[in-house]
């Protein structure tokens, strides 16, 4: 279930849809390069060695961005919760001990927060014969967005400090929203929505009908992080599906 094994269930995708359009430009599953349908499976053969018995599979272990939600809530209940516990405890005169009891506790919540924000916890997401499957949490939960699908594609912003600046109060930090990617919303007949993001954006328009797809509003928060590469492996398992067309 890596990225060669999405690459190779891609590739008869692009293959096919580059017989039915051979004036045009497909994106390589493997290395997101565009290139032109006449020369894709001879750019599969040369440069990444595949061959027609490779069978791979429509599974991709992604970045999980829902952790980072599940991760805050242990840190929250630690500050809001047994911090006025310590102080009640020492009387409100707090001894070293106690301090260094919650200082312990804070650490050790925040830890799996620090990994989440840090891209450390997988998520699988499998794109299956009626659904689009997201595994998440450690594995303990999943969520899935049943066909057909709806699209919907938008930028991902960030909140970025700008340097310090001066006022009459004193020092302080400006800051803004800036370009941190793009995503792709799918939601499914079933209400659900999987929020898809990727710092290299999603190419989406460029390949697949404007009219399946909708534009929308900026985002911060997304499900998953996807590579470029497997940015374009999903948008391939989707049309094998029928939920996506390429351009006329």
């Amino acid at each position: 279930m890596d990225t060669h094994d999405s690459a190779r269930a891609a590739a008869p995708v692009a293959l096919g849809l580059a017989a039915e359009q051979p004036d045009r430009s497909f994106p390589c599953p493997w290395c997101g390069a565009d290139v032109g349908a006449s020369n894709l499976a001879k750019h599969f053969r040369k440069v990444h060695e595949w061959g027609d018995a490779n069978v791979g599979d429509a599974t991709l272990v992604v970045v999980d961005r829902r952790m980072v939600l599940l991760a805050i809530v242990p840190v929250v209940l630690v500050v809001l919760g047994f911090w006025p516990f310590v102080v009640e405890l020492a009387g409100g005169e707090l001894d070293r001990f106690l301090l260094l009891v919650w200082m312990g506790a804070f650490c050790l919540v925040s830890l799996p927060l620090i990994a989440a924000l840090n891209d450390k916890f997988k998520a699988q997401l499998e794109v299956g014969p009626d659904s689009v499957r997201l595994r998440y949490a450690l594995g303990m939960a999943w969520t899935a967005a049943t066909f057909p699908l709806r699209f919907e594609t938008g930028s991902l912003i960030k909140r970025e400090e700008q340097g310090m600046a001066k006022d009459g109060h004193g020092y302080y930090g400006p800051s803004e929203d800036v370009h941190a990617g793009s995503y792709i919303r799918c939601t499914g007949a079933n209400g659900t929505s999987l929020i898809l993001g990727s710092k290299s954006g999603t190419q989406l328009r460029k390949y697949w009908r404007d009219d399946e797809i909708a534009a929308t509003k900026n985002r911060r928060r997304r499900d998953v992080d996807l590579t470029a590469v497997q940015m374009i492996q999903i948008q391939y398992h989707l049309a094998a599906r029928g939920q996506l067309s390429p351009r006329p």
